[in-house]
Protein backbone atom coordinates (compact mmCIF):
# COMPACT_ATOMS: atom_id res chain seq x y z
CA UNK A 1 0.00 0.00 0.00
CA UNK A 2 1.26 3.28 -0.93
CA UNK A 3 2.07 5.60 2.40
CA UNK A 4 0.40 8.84 0.51
CA UNK A 5 -2.86 6.56 -0.61
CA UNK A 6 -3.35 6.26 3.19
CA UNK A 7 -1.48 8.46 5.35
CA UNK A 8 -4.75 10.67 5.44
CA UNK A 9 -7.20 8.19 6.89
CA UNK A 10 -8.06 5.46 9.08
CA UNK A 11 -11.67 4.01 8.83
CA UNK A 12 -13.50 3.10 11.36
CA UNK A 13 -13.24 -0.60 10.38
CA UNK A 14 -9.85 -0.70 11.10
CA UNK A 15 -9.43 1.36 14.46
CA UNK A 16 -12.09 -1.48 15.92
CA UNK A 17 -10.24 -4.39 14.30
CA UNK A 18 -7.21 -3.17 16.03
CA UNK A 19 -7.99 -1.97 19.04
CA UNK A 20 -10.29 -5.48 19.40
CA UNK A 21 -7.30 -7.28 18.96
CA UNK A 22 -5.16 -5.91 21.65
CA UNK A 23 -8.13 -6.03 23.77
CA UNK A 24 -7.86 -10.17 23.22
CA UNK A 25 -4.06 -10.47 23.44
CA UNK A 26 -4.23 -8.49 26.80
CA UNK A 27 -6.59 -11.09 27.98
CA UNK A 28 -4.97 -14.19 26.61
CA UNK A 29 -2.14 -12.90 28.21
CA UNK A 30 -3.35 -13.20 31.96
CA UNK A 31 -4.23 -16.50 31.00
CA UNK A 32 -0.50 -17.89 30.20
CA UNK A 33 0.96 -19.68 32.59
CA UNK A 34 4.63 -20.72 33.13
CA UNK A 35 3.67 -24.25 32.92
CA UNK A 36 2.83 -23.35 29.02
CA UNK A 37 5.74 -20.94 28.72
CA UNK A 38 8.10 -24.05 26.67
CA UNK A 39 4.48 -24.14 24.21
CA UNK A 40 4.58 -20.57 23.44
CA UNK A 41 8.57 -20.85 22.10
CA UNK A 42 7.70 -24.04 20.00
CA UNK A 43 4.59 -21.75 18.68
CA UNK A 44 4.86 -18.91 18.41
CA UNK A 45 9.02 -18.02 18.44
CA UNK A 46 8.53 -17.28 14.76
CA UNK A 47 5.24 -14.85 15.09
CA UNK A 48 7.13 -12.77 17.45
CA UNK A 49 10.06 -12.85 15.08
CA UNK A 50 7.99 -11.84 12.39
CA UNK A 51 6.53 -8.96 14.25
CA UNK A 52 9.84 -7.39 15.54
CA UNK A 53 11.70 -7.25 12.31
CA UNK A 54 8.08 -5.45 10.60
CA UNK A 55 8.17 -3.01 13.47
CA UNK A 56 11.99 -2.48 12.72
CA UNK A 57 11.62 -1.91 8.88
CA UNK A 58 9.75 0.90 9.86
CA UNK A 59 11.60 2.71 12.19
CA UNK A 60 14.45 2.07 9.78
CA UNK A 61 13.10 3.91 6.66
CA UNK A 62 10.53 6.20 9.33
CA UNK A 63 9.85 9.61 8.04
CA UNK A 64 7.33 11.72 10.04
CA UNK A 65 5.95 14.02 7.00
CA UNK A 66 5.15 10.21 4.83
CA UNK A 67 4.81 7.97 7.36
CA UNK A 68 1.24 5.81 7.11
CA UNK A 69 -1.20 6.50 9.40
CA UNK A 70 -2.79 3.12 9.58
CA UNK A 71 0.82 1.89 9.68
CA UNK A 72 1.58 3.58 12.43
CA UNK A 73 -1.74 2.17 14.69
CA UNK A 74 -0.46 -1.44 13.04
CA UNK A 75 3.08 -0.43 14.88
CA UNK A 76 1.64 1.00 17.73
CA UNK A 77 -0.37 -1.88 18.65
CA UNK A 78 2.07 -4.50 17.63
CA UNK A 79 4.24 -2.24 20.33
CA UNK A 80 1.37 -2.77 22.62
CA UNK A 81 1.52 -6.34 22.11
CA UNK A 82 4.95 -6.93 22.91
CA UNK A 83 5.21 -4.73 25.94
CA UNK A 84 2.30 -6.65 27.58
CA UNK A 85 3.82 -10.15 26.66
CA UNK A 86 7.38 -9.15 27.71
CA UNK A 87 5.44 -8.29 31.28
CA UNK A 88 5.09 -11.92 31.86
CA UNK A 89 8.92 -12.49 33.09
CA UNK A 90 8.49 -16.28 31.98
CA UNK A 91 8.48 -15.20 28.38
CA UNK A 92 11.58 -12.85 28.27
CA UNK A 93 14.13 -15.57 27.49
CA UNK A 94 11.88 -16.17 24.21
CA UNK A 95 12.13 -12.28 23.59
CA UNK A 96 15.55 -12.29 24.18
CA UNK A 97 16.06 -14.93 21.56
CA UNK A 98 14.22 -13.07 19.27
CA UNK A 99 16.58 -10.14 19.37
CA UNK A 100 14.19 -7.94 21.27
CA UNK A 101 16.94 -6.15 23.08
CA UNK A 102 19.32 -5.15 20.27
CA UNK A 103 16.12 -3.83 18.39
CA UNK A 104 14.25 -1.88 20.93
CA UNK A 105 17.88 -0.47 21.88
CA UNK A 106 18.34 0.29 18.09
CA UNK A 107 15.95 2.60 17.69
CA UNK A 108 16.34 4.46 21.26
CA UNK A 109 19.87 5.10 19.41
CA UNK A 110 18.62 6.16 16.15
CA UNK A 111 19.08 10.19 15.29
CA UNK A 112 15.02 9.60 14.34
CA UNK A 113 14.29 8.94 17.94
CA UNK A 114 13.29 12.00 18.62
CA UNK A 115 10.80 12.23 15.92
CA UNK A 116 8.76 9.26 17.04
CA UNK A 117 9.18 9.47 20.70
CA UNK A 118 6.04 10.92 21.55
CA UNK A 119 4.26 8.27 19.57
CA UNK A 120 5.99 5.06 20.36
CA UNK A 121 8.93 6.01 23.37
CA UNK A 122 6.51 5.19 26.26
CA UNK A 123 6.01 1.30 24.84
CA UNK A 124 9.78 1.28 23.33
CA UNK A 125 10.84 2.04 26.76
CA UNK A 126 8.54 -0.26 28.20
CA UNK A 127 10.28 -3.57 26.24
CA UNK A 128 13.52 -2.22 27.67
CA UNK A 129 12.60 -2.06 30.98
CA UNK A 130 10.60 -5.84 30.94
CA UNK A 131 13.35 -7.01 29.34
CA UNK A 132 15.96 -5.90 32.43
CA UNK A 133 13.64 -7.80 34.97
CA UNK A 134 14.79 -10.48 33.53
CA UNK A 135 18.72 -11.85 34.57
CA UNK A 136 19.07 -12.81 30.58
CA UNK A 137 17.59 -10.10 29.95
CA UNK A 138 19.49 -7.40 31.59
CA UNK A 139 22.86 -8.94 30.12
CA UNK A 140 21.82 -8.64 26.68
CA UNK A 141 20.87 -4.76 27.27
CA UNK A 142 24.14 -4.60 29.30
CA UNK A 143 25.91 -6.11 25.83
CA UNK A 144 23.86 -3.53 23.86
CA UNK A 145 25.60 -0.73 26.19
CA UNK A 146 22.21 0.23 26.77
CA UNK A 147 22.91 3.22 29.81
CA UNK A 148 24.68 5.09 27.36
CA UNK A 149 22.45 5.08 24.79
CA UNK A 150 19.50 6.10 27.35
CA UNK A 151 22.24 8.96 28.52
CA UNK A 152 22.61 10.05 24.75
CA UNK A 153 18.54 10.49 24.38
CA UNK A 154 18.29 11.85 28.33
CA UNK A 155 17.33 15.22 27.28
CA UNK A 156 14.74 13.96 24.50
CA UNK A 157 12.94 11.32 27.26
CA UNK A 158 12.83 14.57 29.69
CA UNK A 159 11.51 17.10 27.86
CA UNK A 160 8.64 14.89 26.74
CA UNK A 161 7.07 15.56 29.98
CA UNK A 162 5.61 12.29 29.94
CA UNK A 163 5.62 10.99 33.02
CA UNK A 164 5.45 7.24 32.60
CA UNK A 165 8.08 7.75 29.89
CA UNK A 166 10.44 9.10 32.56
CA UNK A 167 10.01 7.07 35.28
CA UNK A 168 10.59 3.61 33.46
CA UNK A 169 13.77 5.73 31.91
CA UNK A 170 14.51 6.23 35.96
CA UNK A 171 14.01 2.93 37.00
CA UNK A 172 16.14 1.48 33.80
CA UNK A 173 18.90 4.11 35.43
CA UNK A 174 18.70 2.51 38.29
CA UNK A 175 19.10 -1.62 37.17
CA UNK A 176 21.65 -1.26 34.56
CA UNK A 177 24.53 -0.02 36.26
CA UNK A 178 27.52 -2.13 36.63
CA UNK A 179 28.41 -0.13 39.45
CA UNK A 180 28.73 3.11 41.42
CA UNK A 181 30.79 5.46 38.98
CA UNK A 182 27.45 4.57 36.45
CA UNK A 183 25.04 5.54 39.11
CA UNK A 184 26.82 8.43 40.23
CA UNK A 185 26.63 10.26 36.87
CA UNK A 186 22.87 10.07 37.10
CA UNK A 187 23.00 10.44 40.91
CA UNK A 188 19.94 12.90 41.09
CA UNK A 189 17.35 11.81 38.86
CA UNK A 190 17.79 8.15 40.93
CA UNK A 191 17.66 9.36 43.79
CA UNK A 192 14.28 11.51 42.74
CA UNK A 193 12.75 8.47 40.78
CA UNK A 194 13.69 5.96 44.29
CA UNK A 195 11.61 8.46 46.06
CA UNK A 196 8.92 7.88 43.65
CA UNK A 197 8.76 4.18 43.56
CA UNK A 198 8.53 3.64 47.26
CA UNK A 199 5.24 6.12 47.39
CA UNK A 200 4.39 4.52 44.04
CA UNK A 201 4.69 0.84 45.96
CA UNK A 202 2.80 2.10 49.20
CA UNK A 203 -0.15 3.38 46.49
CA UNK A 204 -0.23 0.17 44.56
CA UNK A 205 -0.37 -1.94 47.68
CA UNK A 206 -3.56 -0.63 48.02
CA UNK A 207 -5.10 -1.75 44.92
CA UNK A 208 -7.26 -4.90 44.57
CA UNK A 209 -4.90 -5.77 41.39
CA UNK A 210 -1.78 -4.07 43.02
CA UNK A 211 -1.36 -2.46 39.82
CA UNK A 212 -1.06 2.16 39.84
CA UNK A 213 0.61 4.49 37.08
CA UNK A 214 0.30 1.42 34.50
CA UNK A 215 2.79 -0.79 36.60
CA UNK A 216 2.30 -3.44 38.98
CA UNK A 217 3.66 -3.23 42.65
CA UNK A 218 6.14 -5.43 41.81
CA UNK A 219 8.24 -3.39 38.97
CA UNK A 220 8.20 -1.16 42.12
CA UNK A 221 9.77 -3.01 44.76
CA UNK A 222 12.33 -4.93 42.29
CA UNK A 223 13.71 -1.51 41.07
CA UNK A 224 13.82 -0.77 44.71
CA UNK A 225 15.57 -3.96 45.92
CA UNK A 226 18.43 -2.83 42.72
CA UNK A 227 18.51 0.72 44.20
CA UNK A 228 19.21 -0.60 47.72
CA UNK A 229 22.42 -2.02 47.05
CA UNK A 230 23.60 1.93 47.59
CA UNK A 231 23.26 3.13 50.72
CA UNK A 232 23.10 6.73 49.87
CA UNK A 233 19.30 5.44 48.05
CA UNK A 234 18.55 3.58 51.38
CA UNK A 235 19.33 6.38 53.78
CA UNK A 236 17.56 8.36 51.05
CA UNK A 237 14.22 6.85 51.74
CA UNK A 238 14.86 5.70 55.23
CA UNK A 239 16.44 8.35 56.94
CA UNK A 240 19.83 7.80 58.28
CA UNK A 241 21.01 6.15 61.43
CA UNK A 242 19.81 9.07 63.49
CA UNK A 243 16.62 9.59 62.22
CA UNK A 244 15.15 5.97 61.00
CA UNK A 245 11.61 6.51 59.03
CA UNK A 246 10.49 3.33 61.08
CA UNK A 247 6.91 3.75 59.55
CA UNK A 248 8.58 3.29 55.95
CA UNK A 249 10.58 -0.07 57.03
CA UNK A 250 6.94 -0.92 58.63
CA UNK A 251 5.46 -0.81 55.36
CA UNK A 252 7.86 -3.47 53.97
CA UNK A 253 7.33 -5.62 57.26
CA UNK A 254 3.53 -5.20 56.89
CA UNK A 255 3.28 -5.91 53.19
CA UNK A 256 5.28 -8.71 53.27
CA UNK A 257 3.79 -10.68 56.43
CA UNK A 258 0.33 -10.55 55.03
CA UNK A 259 1.43 -11.91 51.51
CA UNK A 260 4.50 -14.33 52.17
CA UNK A 261 2.30 -17.60 51.26
CA UNK A 262 2.34 -16.32 47.48
CA UNK A 263 6.18 -18.09 47.73
CA UNK A 264 4.78 -21.28 47.99
CA UNK A 265 0.94 -21.30 45.59
CA UNK A 266 2.25 -22.44 42.13
CA UNK A 267 -1.03 -21.05 41.04
CA UNK A 268 -0.07 -17.34 42.06
CA UNK A 269 1.24 -15.32 39.02
CA UNK A 270 4.83 -14.38 38.27
CA UNK A 271 4.26 -10.92 38.85
CA UNK A 272 2.77 -11.83 42.57
CA UNK A 273 5.46 -13.87 43.60
CA UNK A 274 8.14 -11.16 42.77
CA UNK A 275 6.68 -9.00 44.78
CA UNK A 276 7.83 -11.21 47.60
CA UNK A 277 11.08 -12.11 45.96
CA UNK A 278 12.00 -8.29 45.73
CA UNK A 279 10.40 -7.60 49.74
CA UNK A 280 13.05 -10.30 50.72
CA UNK A 281 16.09 -9.13 48.46
CA UNK A 282 15.28 -5.82 50.38
CA UNK A 283 15.04 -7.08 53.79
CA UNK A 284 18.60 -8.28 52.91
CA UNK A 285 19.77 -5.00 51.57
CA UNK A 286 18.21 -3.13 54.56
CA UNK A 287 19.58 -5.95 57.25
CA UNK A 288 23.48 -4.78 56.06
CA UNK A 289 23.06 -1.59 58.40
CA UNK A 290 22.17 -2.05 62.47
CA UNK A 291 19.82 1.03 62.07
CA UNK A 292 17.34 -0.61 60.08
CA UNK A 293 18.65 -4.14 61.08
CA UNK A 294 16.70 -3.83 64.65
CA UNK A 295 13.65 -2.83 63.05
CA UNK A 296 13.64 -6.28 61.06
CA UNK A 297 14.64 -8.02 64.34
CA UNK A 298 12.09 -6.56 66.77
CA UNK A 299 9.37 -7.74 64.52
CA UNK A 300 8.67 -11.26 66.31
CA UNK A 301 6.49 -12.50 63.57
CA UNK A 302 8.58 -11.35 61.18
CA UNK A 303 11.80 -12.60 62.39
CA UNK A 304 10.11 -16.10 62.98
CA UNK A 305 9.00 -16.06 59.50
CA UNK A 306 12.41 -15.45 58.48
CA UNK A 307 13.44 -17.71 60.75
CA UNK A 308 11.76 -20.91 59.36
CA UNK A 309 12.40 -20.16 55.41
CA UNK A 310 15.87 -19.88 56.31
CA UNK A 311 15.47 -24.07 57.22
CA UNK A 312 13.29 -24.40 54.10
CA UNK A 313 15.09 -25.68 50.65
CA UNK A 314 16.28 -22.85 47.87
CA UNK A 315 15.81 -19.73 50.11
CA UNK A 316 19.14 -18.65 50.23
CA UNK A 317 18.15 -14.93 50.47
CA UNK A 318 15.95 -16.13 53.57
CA UNK A 319 19.16 -17.44 55.22
CA UNK A 320 20.99 -14.73 54.56
CA UNK A 321 18.32 -12.04 56.13
CA UNK A 322 18.22 -14.73 59.40
CA UNK A 323 22.50 -14.24 59.32
CA UNK A 324 22.14 -10.66 59.32
CA UNK A 325 19.26 -10.75 61.67
CA UNK A 326 21.32 -12.64 64.30
CA UNK A 327 24.28 -10.62 64.36
CA UNK A 328 24.90 -8.94 67.97
CA UNK A 329 27.32 -6.67 69.32
CA UNK A 330 29.24 -8.32 72.12
CA UNK A 331 29.05 -7.72 75.97
CA UNK A 332 31.40 -7.62 78.55
CA UNK A 333 29.81 -10.79 79.79
CA UNK A 334 30.53 -12.22 76.47
CA UNK A 335 33.95 -11.01 76.11
CA UNK A 336 34.65 -11.89 79.79
CA UNK A 337 33.67 -15.72 78.82
CA UNK A 338 35.64 -16.39 76.27
CA UNK A 339 39.10 -16.02 76.86
CA UNK A 340 41.30 -18.21 74.57
CA UNK A 341 41.98 -17.51 71.10
CA UNK A 342 40.71 -20.38 68.73
CA UNK A 343 42.61 -22.99 66.46
CA UNK A 344 43.46 -21.10 63.29
CA UNK A 345 41.61 -21.51 60.45
CA UNK A 346 41.26 -19.48 56.89
CA UNK A 347 37.84 -18.68 55.36
CA UNK A 348 38.67 -17.56 51.18
CA UNK A 349 36.15 -14.99 49.66
CA UNK A 350 36.20 -14.16 46.49
CA UNK A 351 34.19 -13.73 42.85
CA UNK A 352 33.26 -17.11 41.18
CA UNK A 353 34.53 -15.09 38.01
CA UNK A 354 38.14 -15.66 39.61
CA UNK A 355 37.73 -19.15 40.42
CA UNK A 356 40.90 -20.59 38.18
CA UNK A 357 43.33 -18.22 40.07
CA UNK A 358 41.51 -18.77 43.14
CA UNK A 359 41.96 -22.48 43.19
CA UNK A 360 45.94 -21.72 41.93
CA UNK A 361 46.18 -19.52 44.92
CA UNK A 362 44.70 -21.89 47.63
CA UNK A 363 46.94 -25.06 46.09
CA UNK A 364 49.97 -22.88 46.79
CA UNK A 365 48.80 -21.71 49.92
CA UNK A 366 48.28 -25.26 50.67
CA UNK A 367 51.76 -26.33 50.36
CA UNK A 368 53.38 -23.45 52.33
CA UNK A 369 50.96 -23.47 55.48
CA UNK A 370 49.60 -26.15 57.91
CA UNK A 371 46.73 -23.63 58.98
CA UNK A 372 42.82 -25.49 57.44
CA UNK A 373 41.78 -23.21 54.77
CA UNK A 374 37.92 -22.93 53.66
CA UNK A 375 36.79 -22.63 50.40
CA UNK A 376 33.48 -22.83 49.23
CA UNK A 377 34.37 -25.47 46.06
CA UNK A 378 36.22 -27.68 48.34
CA UNK A 379 33.86 -28.09 51.07
CA UNK A 380 29.85 -27.13 49.28
CA UNK A 381 27.48 -29.86 47.78
CA UNK A 382 26.87 -28.17 44.84
CA UNK A 383 22.91 -29.45 45.87
CA UNK A 384 22.38 -27.21 48.98
CA UNK A 385 23.03 -23.62 49.55
CA UNK A 386 26.65 -22.57 49.75
CA UNK A 387 24.81 -20.27 52.47
CA UNK A 388 24.80 -22.72 54.54
CA UNK A 389 27.75 -23.27 54.93
CA UNK A 390 29.25 -19.67 54.49
CA UNK A 391 27.77 -18.33 56.99
CA UNK A 392 29.24 -20.85 59.17
CA UNK A 393 32.71 -20.63 57.78
CA UNK A 394 33.57 -16.69 58.15
CA UNK A 395 31.99 -17.11 62.53
CA UNK A 396 34.44 -19.40 62.64
CA UNK A 397 37.25 -18.60 60.67
CA UNK A 398 40.12 -16.77 62.67
CA UNK A 399 41.70 -15.76 59.31
CA UNK A 400 39.52 -14.20 56.31
CA UNK A 401 41.00 -13.94 52.92
CA UNK A 402 39.57 -11.48 50.20
CA UNK A 403 40.59 -11.85 46.90
CA UNK A 404 39.98 -8.62 45.76
CA UNK A 405 38.87 -7.71 41.66
CA UNK A 406 36.57 -5.85 39.87
CA UNK A 407 34.36 -8.68 39.34
CA UNK A 408 34.41 -9.14 43.23
CA UNK A 409 34.08 -5.10 43.77
CA UNK A 410 31.34 -4.99 41.47
CA UNK A 411 29.38 -8.08 42.53
CA UNK A 412 26.64 -7.43 45.01
CA UNK A 413 26.54 -11.07 46.09
CA UNK A 414 30.60 -10.13 47.22
CA UNK A 415 29.01 -7.47 48.64
CA UNK A 416 26.96 -8.83 50.97
CA UNK A 417 29.24 -11.71 52.03
CA UNK A 418 31.88 -8.94 52.60
CA UNK A 419 29.70 -6.89 54.84
CA UNK A 420 28.08 -10.13 56.57
CA UNK A 421 31.64 -10.55 57.49
CA UNK A 422 32.97 -7.64 58.21
CA UNK A 423 29.82 -7.40 60.88
CA UNK A 424 30.90 -10.50 62.60
CA UNK A 425 34.89 -9.23 63.03
CA UNK A 426 33.01 -6.07 65.04
CA UNK A 427 30.70 -8.53 67.20
CA UNK A 428 33.48 -10.69 67.54
CA UNK A 429 34.94 -12.01 71.21
CA UNK A 430 37.95 -12.97 69.52
CA UNK A 431 40.91 -11.82 67.24
CA UNK A 432 39.98 -11.67 64.01
CA UNK A 433 42.24 -11.01 60.97
CA UNK A 434 41.44 -9.74 57.26
CA UNK A 435 43.50 -9.77 54.47
CA UNK A 436 42.44 -8.39 50.92
CA UNK A 437 44.94 -10.30 48.07
CA UNK A 438 44.77 -7.85 45.18
CA UNK A 439 44.38 -10.04 41.87
CA UNK A 440 44.12 -7.65 39.26
CA UNK A 441 46.97 -5.28 38.14
CA UNK A 442 45.62 -2.01 38.72
CA UNK A 443 42.54 -2.24 40.58
CA UNK A 444 41.23 -0.61 43.09
CA UNK A 445 37.76 -0.44 45.06
CA UNK A 446 35.65 2.05 42.74
CA UNK A 447 32.27 0.83 44.36
CA UNK A 448 31.29 3.56 47.04
CA UNK A 449 29.74 0.16 48.65
CA UNK A 450 33.12 -1.48 48.94
CA UNK A 451 35.03 1.88 50.03
CA UNK A 452 32.69 2.44 52.68
CA UNK A 453 33.30 -0.83 54.24
CA UNK A 454 37.27 -0.50 53.57
CA UNK A 455 39.78 2.19 54.46
CA UNK A 456 43.08 0.31 53.38
CA UNK A 457 46.17 1.93 53.57
CA UNK A 458 49.30 -0.73 54.21
CA UNK A 459 50.26 -1.99 50.91
CA UNK A 460 52.61 -4.98 49.77
CA UNK A 461 53.61 -5.07 45.85
CA UNK A 462 51.32 -7.08 43.65
CA UNK A 463 52.32 -9.84 42.11
CA UNK A 464 50.46 -11.57 38.99
CA UNK A 465 51.94 -15.31 39.94
CA UNK A 466 49.48 -16.58 42.21
CA UNK A 467 52.24 -18.99 43.73
CA UNK A 468 54.38 -15.72 44.73
CA UNK A 469 51.30 -14.05 46.21
CA UNK A 470 50.70 -17.21 48.24
CA UNK A 471 53.99 -17.00 49.51
CA UNK A 472 53.72 -13.44 50.51
CA UNK A 473 50.46 -14.39 52.49
CA UNK A 474 52.49 -17.38 54.20
CA UNK A 475 55.31 -15.36 55.40
CA UNK A 476 52.88 -12.84 56.81
CA UNK A 477 53.50 -12.51 60.88
CA UNK A 478 49.67 -13.34 61.79
CA UNK A 479 49.95 -16.84 59.71
CA UNK A 480 52.14 -18.42 62.68
CA UNK A 481 50.80 -20.56 64.92
CA UNK A 482 53.23 -19.30 67.34
CA UNK A 483 52.72 -15.19 66.83
CA UNK A 484 49.33 -14.32 68.13
CA UNK A 485 49.33 -10.29 67.91
CA UNK A 486 47.70 -8.04 65.29
CA UNK A 487 50.06 -7.69 62.72
CA UNK A 488 49.01 -4.03 61.64
CA UNK A 489 45.89 -1.87 61.77
CA UNK A 490 45.07 -0.49 58.58
CA UNK A 491 41.85 0.19 59.06
CA UNK A 492 41.47 0.70 62.95
CA UNK A 493 37.94 2.40 62.80
CA UNK A 494 36.13 -1.26 61.86
CA UNK A 495 36.99 -3.04 65.61
CA UNK A 496 40.17 -3.03 67.78
CA UNK A 497 40.57 -6.33 67.83
CA UNK A 498 40.78 -6.95 63.98
CA UNK A 499 43.42 -6.28 61.50
CA UNK A 500 43.44 -6.19 57.75
CA UNK A 501 46.20 -6.05 55.66
CA UNK A 502 46.22 -5.73 51.67
CA UNK A 503 48.65 -6.96 49.36
CA UNK A 504 49.04 -5.49 45.90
Amino acid sequence: MDNQQCSETITAGTKYFLDNLIVLVAFLITKISVHFTEDFDNNYQSFIGSLIEYVDEFFDSYKEYTACKVQKLIIEHILSIATNLTDKTSLIPIFIKAKYADKTVKWVEQSSFSNYIDGFGENIVGIVYNLSRHRKGLKALRECKTLDVLKNQKSFIMKTKNETLIGLFGMLLIALPRNDDEEKDNEKIILKVSNSLYSKSVLAAKEDNWRFDGCHLSEYLYSLQNAFSNITIIQNILGDSEHVKKDRIQFFRERFCSIYGILFNEDESDLDKLVVKSLLNIFLCISNYEQYRSELRDDLFLYTLIEILAKQHKQGVAKRIWSNLNIVKPTKVLLDKIKQEKTPKIYISYNWADEKFCRSFVDFLHQNISIPIWVDYEETDENEDPWDYVALAIESATIVIMLASSFYANSKHNHQELTYTLEKIKSSTEKKHFIVVVIEDKFRFTPLRMNNLLEIDETISYDENPENLARKVADLEVLSKDNKQTFVSCSPHIVTQSSICILM
